[in-house]
C-alpha cells in the first residue's frame, strides 16, 4: 500500500501530461474496469480450484511486471494498455479478503477487517503526501518514473512473501487440476457458476449488490477528475492535494478499529445506514469549494 499509492492519486495529471484529453482519461479508466469485470467470476472459480495462496502469489507477481510501462509510458495509450492488463491480472484482491475471512472467527471478523485494513493504511497514510512532494520537486513524469519503479520493487517482494508465509484456508480435498489451456470451457463454466450463485443468491445480498453498482458507477464517472478539479479549478498544488490525502488517510485510520468493535456489538446496519445518508453531501461541499 506504501508504494502503490504514491502515483495513483496523480495518474491522470500523468495521462493529461503524456498527451491525453479527459475524454482520454475517462477511456483509461473504462478499458480498466471492463477488464476486471470480464474475469471476475473467472478468478473467484479458479481460486476455490487451486487454491487461494497459490493464485494470489502467482497473480501478485504478474500483477506487479505492469508497473514497468506505467513507468516508462511514451504516451497515454500506453497506460490505457498497461491500466488494462493490471485489471485483467488483478486476481489477488477479492482471494485476499477471502483469506482474511476464513482466518477471523465470525463475530470478531469487523474488527479483523479493521484492522486488517489501518495497519497497511498506517503506512499508506503519507505515500499521497509523498507523491505531490515528488510531482512538485521532480515534474510528473519523473515523478512517476521513480515511484512506479518504487512500486515494481516493493511489489516483487509482497508476491515472493505472500507465498511463502500465507496459510492455505481451503480444504485440500476441494483443490483440483485445473487446466489452464482450457480458457473457454472455464469461462463458460465459471459464468454458469456466477449465474447460479446469483439465483440463489438471499435478498439482502442482492440489495448490497445493486447498491455498490450504482454507487460505483457515479463514482467512477467523476473520481479520475476530482484531482484535476482540485489543480485546476480549485487552484491548489499537487502537493497540497496529497497533504489532505494524508489527512484523509488518518481520520479513517483512527476511526476504523473503534467503529469495527461498534459494528461487532450493534450491529452494522444501525452504522451503515446514517454513514450513507452523510456520504452524498461530501461531494457537493467539495464542488463548493471553487477557490482556494
Amino acid at each position: 500500500m506504501f508504494t502503490a499509492n504514491i502515483p495513483r492519486p496523480y495518474l491522470s495529471i500523468y495521462i493529461k501530461t503524456l498527451g491525453g484529453s479527459p475524454a482520454d482519461i475517462g477511456f483509461t479508466s473504462s478499458v480498466a474496469t471492463i477488464a476486471g469485470l470480464f474475469l471476475y467470476p473467472l478468478r473467484g472459480f479458479i481460486a476455490d480450484k487451486v487454491g487461494h495462496v497459490k493464485i494470489g502469489g502467482v497473480t501478485t507477481l504478474i500483477y506487479v511486471v505492469s508497473f514497468i510501462p506505467f513507468a516508462f509510458a511514451p504516451n497515454w495509450q500506453t497506460i490505457a494498455i498497461a491500466s488494462f492488463f493490471q485489471s485483467l491480472v488483478l486476481f489477488y484482491s477479492p482471494i485476499l479478503s477471502v483469506l482474511q475471512a476464513d482466518s477471523v472467527p465470525a463475530g470478531q471478523r469487523s474488527q479483523g477487517f479493521a484492522i486488517a485494513m489501518s495497519v497497511p493504511g498506517a503506512l499508506g497514510i503519507i505515500s499521497p503526501y509523498i507523491g505531490g512532494y515528488l510531482v512538485d520537486s521532480l515534474g510528473i513524469i519523473k515523478a512517476m518514473n521513480f515511484t512506479y519503479l518504487l512500486g515494481f520493487g516493493a511489489g516483487i517482494l509482497v508476491a515472493i512473501l505472500r507465498w511463502v508465509k500465507l496459510k492455505e484456508t481451503l480444504d485440500p480435498s476441494n483443490v483440483e487440476q485445473v487446466n489452464f489451456r482450457d480458457i473457454p470451457k472455464l469461462l463458460k463454466d465459471s459464468y454458469k457458476s456466477f449465474f447460479e450463485t446469483m439465483r440463489w443468491m438471499p435478498t439482502p445480498i442482492r440489495d448490497i449488490a445493486i447498491l455498490q453498482l450504482i454507487k460505483i458507477f457515479f463514482a467512477s464517472i467523476a473520481g479520475s477528475f476530482w484531482i484535476l478539479y482540485a489543480t485546476e479549478v480549485i487552484g491548489i498544488s499537487t502537493y497540497w492535494w496529497g497533504l489532505t490525502s494524508a489527512i484523509s488517510g488518518t481520520a479513517r485510520l483512527i476511526v476504523s478499529y473503534p467503529v469495527g468493535r461498534i459494528l461487532d456489538r450493534v450491529g452494522r446496519s444501525k452504522l451503515l445506514k446514517p454513514a450513507l445518508l452523510i456520504t452524498p453531501l461530501m461531494p457537493i461541499y467539495f464542488l463548493r469549494n471553487n477557490r482556494i
